[in-house]
């Protein structure tokens, strides 16, 4: 159960309204959640009728206000059903940063590489003929013109759409569905639901697959996860038709209050260990979540000496196996900082589809368009001459290159923690242990190589560190530029 207090707005599909999450909202608020459930224009108790709504943006005004009016600092969890997938879509893109997840319930989705006359394309093609059965058509513009609005029909809502929910809801609905607008002039519509990578692609998107939906079939919601990705999340609901929120309520809530609750998987830097994170942790843990701190070969407690690694797959081979160990529907927030950014970065080459979002923190940061090599290039003229009294060891002889370092004592308490209490720094100096360096390019190319096909399927943030000596803001920032894009 989650723990602390969430904001979710419930966004309807065509021709309902607010009423229809009655089940969900009611199931959320017993958790301890703040709901608000919204009419679009001409839906509802709205009082507008459909021949006034002229647009899409008309027609998503109350959500496009609602978004507005929300504190600077406040985020909401976005849940759009069905078409309200198009209009949560659209809020992506105007509010990213007032929304911690956009959830899309058996939902119209788009993206930069989808728009929505696209999907509307594609849905016509599937479509076969007399499907709609009885649902009706208006020509508010006149019979010779194209149709102006639609209302789902009687037999078309008990076949197609409540065929799994409890006969109430069917005639509950029934009393209720209002006719849903149609869009004719293909240009404005473009216009009104484009949406961009750079703002609609920083907030992380789950999707719910109905499985029996009839309306909205399950290959149609898949071929829209396809061509939209990534999400952060792809869920299953079984036994449910296209009101999810009627035929499934409780399965429904269930996967939205996992939200809430997350399996975090905290990766040091060089030279520390699982320790570092203790007080990162402990909050995390009183949060409600799950949280598992691991240290890399040589570090920490771990046994290995830095002389017996010979090469960076060796060097996170821990972290890989309790990667490759997660069930297959299991997801984690992978966190890395400084060097453990080359790890998490590996992994969500390797595990793409076991991560739902990789936060970098002050951290090397690998892409397509930058390798380790590069990064190491980059970094060694500026930060040469900077160790201090960093150790440098030489395992294969003094004539060779060194093959592991350790911090000093002086480097650490000026250029690593000198804004960190005291004492953490007095631990830091009691479990540090020597780094080893990687001196074959090649295989360490090798280790580290990731792809956009792989590695960029996995939404991605990055915290700068401001005041950071060691891993200068500079050189964070030329990193997020050389590897975007980020989420946040």
């Amino acid at each position: 159960m989650v723990k602390g207090k969430s904001h979710f707005v419930l966004v309807h599909g065509a021709c309902h309204g607010a009423w229809c999450w009655y089940k969900v909202a009611t199931l959320l608020k017993s958790a301890g959640h703040k709901v608000t459930t919204l009419d679009m224009a001409g839906c509802g108790k709205d009082t507008k009728q459909v021949q006034d709504i002229g647009s899409l943006s008309e027609y998503h005004e109350s959500l496009m206000t609602f978004m507005e009016s929300l504190p600077s600092q406040e985020k909401v969890i976005l849940v759009g059903h069905s078409f309200g997938g198009i209009n949560i879509s659209v809020a992506m893109e105007r509010f990213p940063e007032k929304i911690s997840v956009a959830v899309f319930v058996a939902a119209l989705i788009v993206s930069e590489n989808l728009t929505y006359p696209a999907v509307i394309q594609e849905l016509l093609r599937r479509r076969r003929e007399g499907e709609l059965m009885d649902t009706q058509e208006f020509f508010l513009n006149g019979s010779h013109k194209p149709p102006t609005a639609i209302l789902f029909g009687p037999k078309y809502m008990e076949s197609k759409m409540y065929q799994l929910s409890p006969p109430e809801d069917l005639t509950l609905a029934l009393s209720l569905v209002r006719p849903f607008p149609r869009y004719s002039d293909t240009e404005l519509l473009l216009k009104d639901s484009i949406v961009t990578n750079d703002k609609y692609g920083r907030v992380p998107k789950i999707f719910i697959v109905s499985k029996e939906d009839n309306v909205l079939t399950e290959d149609a919601q898949m071929w829209m996860v396809e061509t939209t990705a990534p999400f952060a999340e792809l869920k299953m609901i079984s036994n449910s038709d296209h009101m999810v929120m009627f035929s499934q309520p409780k399965q429904l809530c269930s996967l939205l209050l996992e939200l809430g609750v997350s399996q975090f998987v905290l990766v040091h830097g060089s030279g520390h260990g699982a320790w570092c994170w203790y007080k990162v942790a402990t909050v995390l843990k009183s949060a409600g979540h799950n949280v598992t701190t691991l240290d890399m070969a040589g570090c920490g407690k771990d046994t290995k000496q830095v002389q017996d690694i010979g090469s960076l797959s060796e060097y996170h081979e821990p972290l890989m196996t309790f990667m490759d160990s997660l069930p297959s529907q299991e997801k984690v927030i992978l966190v890395g900082h400084s060097f453990g950014g080359i790890n998490i970065s590996v992994a969500m080459e390797r595990f793409p589809e076991k991560i739902s979002v990789a936060i970098f923190v002050a951290a090397f940061v690998v892409s397509e368009n930058l390798t380790f090599p590069d990064i190491i290039q980059e970094l060694e003229p500026v930060i040469k001459d900077t160790f201090m009294d960093t150790q440098h060891f030489f395992f294969k002889g003094p004539n060779n290159p060194p093959t592991a370092m350790s911090f000093g004592p002086k480097y650490m308490e000026s250029k690593m923690y000198q804004l960190s209490p005291p004492e953490d720094l007095t631990l830091a100096l009691s479990l540090v242990r020597p780094f080893p360096f990687f001196g074959d390019i090649e295989l360490l190319l090798k280790d580290s190589t990731v792809t956009n096909e792989k590695n960029g399927r996995v939404p991605k943030i990055f915290i700068v560190c401001k005041g950071d000596n060691s891993l200068t803001e500079d050189l964070q920032m030329w990193m997020v530029e050389r590897t975007g894009s980020f989420a946040e």
